[in-house]
């Protein structure tokens, strides 16, 4: 009797320009045997249905998407050469009512009232690769083989987050407080902020977008430390972004 093949999709993020270092069998071999291991169905629903739900929650979070700069990281190549690419941003903000303004790293004058939280997620868009693998129920007998790769199909895009931005903005004092802003390490092109021309960008991107979401707000303010980086150098960019010493534990600008 001929036995079915049970059918799998899954995703796989593809990127064309790291063919010579990127093995797509390891990642399915890996992916098939925890499918595999997962004996149950139910269990199989459930992971699915959770992934759903939380990209569902994920797309409710969001709120804005906005546009940012276009750089060269080694990470994105073509023909194993860097190519440049489209640096867009998922941005989420919400009111919050504040009370003990003491643990700001600036003074704020209002030591109670409103102000607006922001959460910026930096991304590129990669093709979305849907793979369609046949299992057969006890295997491949006569060879190591776990599935065979029946269709592949492009579906769009996933977005890849290079690095992220958190900040707040004080309406009252019409001051940004920048509390983080960088690019994850696996897209820094430079141990050092100040020869890295994409966090530059990053930077300068961030600083116009809350200039032209907040007119009023006249100063930019941020920490005078980030753990990613060693102190001087970090502080060496800010000063090269135009920020100086204006608090015991902070960096700043007029906008």
């Amino acid at each position: 009797m001929e036995q079915r093949t049970r059918q799998l999709q899954f995703e796989l993020v593809f990127r064309p320009s790291q063919t010579s270092i990127f093995n797509p069998l390891a990642i399915i071999t890996k992916f098939l045997i925890f499918l595999l291991v997962e004996s149950q169905q139910s269990s199989l629903q459930r992971t699915w249905y959770n992934t759903l739900t939380m990209n569902l929650e994920q797309d409710t979070y969001w709120q804005e998407t906005i546009n940012l700069f276009t750089g060269t990281f080694s990470y994105f190549r073509n023909n194993g050469e860097p190519q440049p690419v489209k640096v867009h941003a998922k941005t989420h903000r919400s009111i919050e009512q504040y009370y003990d303004i003491e643990t700001e790293i600036v003074p704020i004058k209002n030591t109670k009232g409103e102000r607006i939280y922001f959460h910026i997620e930096p991304y590129v868009e990669e093709p979305n690769i849907i793979l369609t693998i046949g299992i057969p129920p006890n295997g491949y007998a006569d060879t190591p083989a776990i599935g065979k790769v029946q269709d592949t199909r492009v579906e769009g895009f996933k977005h890849t987050q290079i690095g992220k931005c958190q900040a707040w903005y004080y309406p009252a004092d019409t001051t940004v407080v920048i509390w983080e802003c960088f690019l994850d390490r696996f897209f820094h092109s430079h141990t050092s902020p100040m020869e890295d021309p994409n966090m530059r960008q990053l930077w300068q991107n961030i600083e116009k977008y809350f200039a032209r979401k907040f007119p009023r707000a006249d100063r930019i303010v941020t920490p005078f430390d980030d753990p990613l980086f060693q102190t001087e150098a970090y502080q060496t960019f800010l000063k090269s972004l135009g920020y100086e010493l204006v608090a015991q534990a902070a960096y700043g600008k007029l906008i």
